[in-house]
């Protein structure tokens, strides 16, 4: 951001729309919480529709970048308020192929409950930095004293590749280093992975899942048992997340790690698990011999942010109470023979609990462009038809991919140490109406003396 000399008139402009986004904070809170039951909604039903989704963000625009919106829009000589921003509630689901993003955007438009008032596709019409997303502006209701408002809010729709790309181009732009010749190999890059969303389009768009078939039977058998395991799983769900969490510590942030995903394995794959490594109907064998009820996924920029994690990774597990590496899988250098690339650790958890024997659960540590293409192939790899028929491409797929984390890998380098390009005007603000009101104290007070 350029210099901008703070004067009077900028500082009490920057107070007013302040005043704005400060009433109606608890409005675009509630209207990011109805974007989030929209997205969940989706997201629960996508099998229903045919939709395969990636990751599920949102954010409330903070105060701070709020205003730094409104200064640099100042400082262009452009008048824009609180008014005209569409997204201080925003939110962003990333799906699988450019055909979910269509279907995606019409479950949206059939909706009653909102108003969707304007669709920016840069898709089909992409920026000139190379940056493809579907953006839709829409109202949604919130409950107030005064009755219904429809609060303006922001839902961004992307495939995976599309993600990547946007999240790389982002922390460039604001750390404003890029080389013209950096710049260009981006756009490129954005050129080739479109190339590439159109194929996986074209792949993917007939899917079908041909999982094996699971007995009601033997099903209603696993759920006992699970169930007798649920609370003590939720728990130790619980108890991982923290640590892991506080492993990564301060590496946790938008320009190494951007998802950090967990779940507890369903029961028709904890059948699916036990069938394949012809396990009983125990409470042992499920709770000792499953592996992976309990999993997480944690998803880099690049490749060099991906192995700095691992390491972090593989000395704070050693170094966490009862916590062990108990196996590790490396094919970040050296895919499986599908084409797999990621890291998995097996981690080891000894407690009184566990009666001698470890409980085990599992780290998964991708790109975004391994990611992208462990989901993608896992769909393939569900399709005994689409597996005969892409299986080797999708092994080719894996290496063109890992030449293009390569070169992102680069960019990425070429660039200086981040810049904050945001000023604290919070605080700015906060000690000029301090001032002003001192101010004006003492003219009282050297009035009344008079």
């Amino acid at each position: 951001m350029e210099k901008i000399n703070l004067n009077e008139e900028i500082l009490e402009r920057l107070l007013s729309e302040m005043t704005y986004y400060t009433l109606d904070e608890d409005n675009t809170k509630e209207a990011l919480k109805y974007l989030k039951e929209i997205l969940k909604g989706i997201s629960s039903k996508s099998e229903e529709h045919g939709i395969t989704v990636a990751y599920r963000d949102y954010r409330l625009k903070e105060l701070n970048s709020f205003l730094n919106k409104i200064l640099k829009n100042i400082n262009k000589g452009e008048n824009l308020t609180y008014n005209d921003m569409h997204d201080i509630a925003a939110s962003r689901l990333t799906v699988l192929t450019l055909s979910d993003i269509y279907k995606v955007k019409e479950l949206i438009n059939n909706r009653d409950d909102i108003n969707v008032l304007e669709e920016k596709d840069y898709i089909k019409n992409p920026k000139a930095s190379g940056y493809r997303s579907l953006h839709m502006i829409l109202e949604v209701p919130v409950d107030t004293e005064h009755g219904t408002k429809y609060v303006k809010s922001e839902i961004q729709l992307r495939t995976i590749l599309q993600d990547m790309f946007a999240k790389l181009e982002w922390i460039i732009r604001y750390k404003g280093n890029c080389s013209e010749e950096d710049a260009r190999k981006l756009e490129r890059l954005s050129n080739t992975l479109s190339i590439f969303d159109f194929y996986l389009d074209d792949s993917l768009r007939d899917r079908k899942n041909t999982k094996e078939e699971i007995s009601e039977i033997q099903l209603a058998q696993f759920r006992k048992v699970f169930d007798r395991l649920s609370g003590l799983y939720d728990d130790l769900h619980d108890k991982f997340y923290n640590q892991i969490t506080n492993i990564i510590g301060d590496f946790d942030n938008r320009y190494n790690v951007l998802h950090k995903e967990s779940r507890i394995k369903p029961i028709e794959s904890i059948v699916r698990k036990a069938n394949e490594k012809d396990l009983g109907c125990t409470t042992e064998d499920v709770l000792y011999n499953i592996n992976d009820v309990i999993g997480f996924k944690l998803v880099c920029i690049d490749l060099e942010a991906a192995k700095s994690l691992v390491n972090r990774l593989l000395d704070g597990i050693e170094n966490t109470e009862n916590l062990s590496v108990a196996e590790t899988s490396d094919h970040f250098d050296t895919p499986k023979e599908s084409g797999y690339r990621g890291y998995k650790i097996s981690v080891a958890y000894n407690s009184p609990l566990s009666l001698g024997k470890p409980i085990k659960f599992e780290i998964l540590v991708r790109t975004l462009f391994m990611d992208a293409w462990a989901l993608h192939h896992d769909i393939i790899y569900k399709d005994a038809e689409a597996k005969e028929k892409y299986g080797e491409v999708f092994k080719r797929l894996s290496d063109e991919f890992y030449s293009k984390e390569e070169e992102l890998t680069k960019i990425r380098k070429n660039l200086s140490e981040e810049k904050d390009t945001k000023i604290d005007l919070v605080d700015t603000l906060s000690n000029y109406t301090n001032n002003k009101a001192r101010k004006l104290v003492l003219e009282n007070t050297q009035k009344n003396e008079e």
